[in-house]
């Protein structure tokens, strides 16, 4: 039986690609060969079902916590073979709250690495999602509000004695913006990926094809593909050509 890993995807603040992130990065370690499960914790505010294309599943987070139902019963799997927990994104569950202990307990059956997308911010729910992983990767983008709320969720972190792998740093771009050193100066942690600013994430969500599957040779791509081996202890070593791939992809 392979070894449950609860990782928590989280930010400081909304807008930054949190899930968009969740999905590739999941889709990426589920193509390397690697058992994973997404889960959507962003319980109020939902995306993950959008991305990957199941507006209207039999049962979400919220109802299965309330019902003490196994996850396993809930699960749906994408076209690309990965597998995902929706949350309901129905108006009914708008003011449930999640429960550490209880989001802990519900997740016990899912032995394998799980990627929990969580809320933005540090609102009870986040802080729900946080207490009930075993490690954190932060989402930023290179702006300073948006470091500077993800500095404040690196702190929360710590004080629950919660491993920080490290940020992913999306959505990056040479104009405006502060570099990798700045942000690992800011907030004390490493810059795992660096993903650049990418036209076809709209495209992507657009066909509910994550990017990896989409464009799996562009920059972003190889990005999340990078760091699906590197938090499994792996080397990834891109396809021949790949750069010239990639560039072929961006015209189709």
């Amino acid at each position: 039986m392979q070894q449950q890993r609860i990782i928590g995807i989280v930010s400081g603040k909304g807008g930054v690609g949190k899930t968009t992130c969740t999905v590739n990065l999941g889709l990426a370690m589920h193509l390397f060969g690697k058992d994973v499960m997404l889960v959507d914790t962003d319980i109020t505010n939902a995306n993950l079902c959008m991305h990957l294309g199941n507006y209207s599943p039999p049962a979400g987070v919220q109802k299965a916590l309330g019902d003490n139902t196994s996850p396993l019963d809930i699960v749906c799997t994408h076209p690309t073979g990965l597998n995902f927990i929706p949350a309901d994104i129905s108006m009914d569950f708008i003011d449930t709250e999640l429960q550490a202990t209880k989001l802990r307990r519900f997740l016990r059956d899912i032995h394998c690495t799980v990627l929990l997308d969580g809320p933005p911010s540090l609102e009870n729910n986040a802080q729900a999602v946080i207490k009930s992983s075993d490690e954190i990767l932060v989402v930023t983008n290179p702006e300073m509000p948006s470091v500077i709320d993800s500095l404040k969720v690196i702190k929360f972190a710590k004080m629950l004695e919660k491993p920080v792998l490290g940020l992913i740093l999306n959505r990056n771009n040479r104009y405006f913006s502060l570099t990798k050193e700045n942000i690992e100066q800011v907030c004390g942690e490493k810059v795992l990926a660096l993903v650049p600013e990418d036209r076809d994430v709209k495209k992507s969500i657009f066909l509910k094809q994550p990017l990896v599957a989409l464009k799996p040779y562009s920059a972003t791509s190889i990005a999340f593909r990078k760091l699906a081996a590197e938090l499994h202890g792996e080397t990834f070593r891109p396809p021949g050509i790949s750069f010239l791939r990639g560039l072929l992809e961006r015209f189709s």
